[in-house]
Formats: C-alpha cells, structure tokens, sequence
C-alpha cells in the first residue's frame, strides 16, 4: 500500500479492510455488472475516488460510503429494478405471442389438409353414364342448367340419327326429330330456348341443312344450307361438334367453304336473317377448319 492511499484512509477515516480497490470488487459488492457501476458514478453520484497518479480506471470506494448512497436512492433503484423486470417481461410475453401465432397457424394448416385429404378420401369423382342405349349415341350438349343434355342417336333400330333430349337422372329420353335425313351434331343454345342442328341432304351428303328447333316443341325453322365435306360421308360422324353458339345466342358458327372445290372454313351466320359471314378461312391444299368453340365475344356491326 503506498503512502498516498494511508493518507488518504487517514483522511477519510475509514479503515483499509473496508475500502474496495476496482471496479470489479465495487460492482461485485452493489450485485452489479460493472457496466452499471460506471453509469451510476455519472449519473447517479455513486462515491468513487481515483488515485491521483493512477489511470482513469484505478478506482477505489469504501462500502460503508456505498452503503450510505444505496440506501438514499433505494427507492429509485428498486423503480429501475422493477423497470427492468417489467421489460424483461414484455418481451417474453410478445415473444410467446409470436410463438403462439405461428402455433396457430400451423395448426389451422393441418387442419385443412387433414380435411382435404379426409373429404377426398370420404367423397371420391364418380362417373355416371348418362345413357346406355343400344347402337350410337353422339354430340351430347348440355342445357344451360345442366338439368337436360341433348345428343344425335341412331335408334334402337340402328337407322338413322335423330335429336333426342333426355333429363338428368331419367331413362327414358325425348325423340325431338323423326326425318328419315341423318340429324347431327345438336348444339343447346345459350338462352336455353332453341337446340340448333345439321341434316345431312339425303342425296348429297357433303352438304347440310342448319336446323333450329324449340325446347320446348314447335315446327323447324332451317337457317342455312353449309357444305363441309370433301369425301366420305361417315366421316362427317367422326368429328367434334360442328356448330358453336355465341353467348347472346343470336349467331351460329358453322364450317362452310366458298366453292365445292375450296378449303372448308368458318362463318358466322344470323340465325334471324340467315346470312353469313367468313370468319376463318385456311389456304388451299392445307386442310380444313372444324369443330369450332366460341369465347365470350361481341360483334357489333354484323346483320
């Protein structure tokens, strides 16, 4: 011990055994960390002396002196004790409020796979025939509701293809048509008023009549003759559908060609005035369009 620290205890009148020599030693006897120490000798006033000759950080204090401090500022450190707490509290509580969002949601995400998974398993797509009739029945249309659904067959005769419509979960269905001509490909209108078709000219069966008639029954009203085919008359049964209603259910598209010789492509026709309009044509020697399907779609200025 050197002689300006017995002075200085001699100064002081304290005893050497009661002085705390770093700020170790001062922070260890406030159960603090040194960081806090320091703090409370700025702002606090905590009684810290320094040597003289020493480094900034050669301190010393002597504990009946800290004692003295501490218990003239008990009650603001035991508020900044309890601030402290309190933090530390609010923390973990917003902590263990993420924790539990993120619970659940994971839960809620299993949930809805172990439903979807559970309604897959309990409810499975079956497929229902809507007919089983003998010989061929083709072109089904669905009405509007999806309540009827309309298709070409050819009798359990085997004869000829007429226009039948048959009610969802029926057996027995309408006969719509009775020429002894082929009637094919029955297109339902979009209104749910009219069911357009082909007839095949019995005598030339690359052409064909584009026939209307009412749901709900009433004489045919025949809008426009089409010629389509190139050769075999089967093959006009081997193709999609060959008419395709626009949504405001007054046109028809249909597949037509210029000349006997020329390409078959497609035209708009009115089913009102009949007349036609070339929508889509294919350069010759390079095929033909069929089976046309029309997007929702306005056509201002056609009559």
């Amino acid at each position: 011990m050197d002689e300006s620290t017995n002075r200085s205890d001699m100064a002081s009148g304290m005893p050497v055994s009661d002085r705390l020599d770093s700020w170790k030693e001062i922070a260890a006897y406030l159960r603090r960390n040194e960081r806090t120490a320091r703090r409370w000798e700025k702002t606090e006033g905590l009684p810290v002396y320094r040597h003289a000759h020493a480094k900034r950080d050669s301190v010393y204090a002597y504990k009946k002196q800290l004692d003295a401090w501490r218990n003239s500022r008990r009650v603001g450190l035991e508020r900044e004790q309890s601030a402290a707490t309190v933090g530390n509290s609010d923390a973990w509580r917003k902590r263990f409020r993420w924790i539990g969002a993120i619970a659940g949601i994971m839960a809620i995400a299993a949930l809805a796979t172990w439903h979807i998974s559970r309604t897959g398993v309990q409810d499975p797509i079956k497929a229902v025939p809507l007919t089983s009739y003998p010989g061929y029945e083709r072109y089904s249309s669905f009405s509007p509701d999806g309540s009827q659904v309309a298709f070409s067959w050819n009798g359990e005769t085997l004869d000829n293809y007429d226009i039948y419509v048959k009610l969802i979960g029926s057996s027995v269905p309408i006969r719509r048509t009775t020429h002894p001509a082929d009637d094919l490909s029955p297109a339902w209108s979009p209104d749910g008023r009219s069911i357009a078709f082909l007839r095949l000219f019995p005598g030339d069966k690359t052409k064909a009549d584009v026939i209307l008639i009412p749901v709900s029954g009433g004489p045919e009203n025949r809008v426009a003759v089409i010629s389509r085919m190139d050769s075999a008359p089967s093959s006009l049964i081997l193709f999609g559908h060959d008419l395709a209603w626009s949504p405001d259910s007054k046109f028809l598209v249909v597949p037509d060609r210029d000349s006997r010789e020329g390409p078959v492509g497609l035209f708009l026709v009115s089913i009102q005035t009949g007349a036609k309009r070339k929508l889509l044509y294919p350069p010759a020697k390079s095929g033909s369009y069929l089976a046309p399907s029309l997007s929702q779609w306005t056509l201002p200025g056609f009559c």
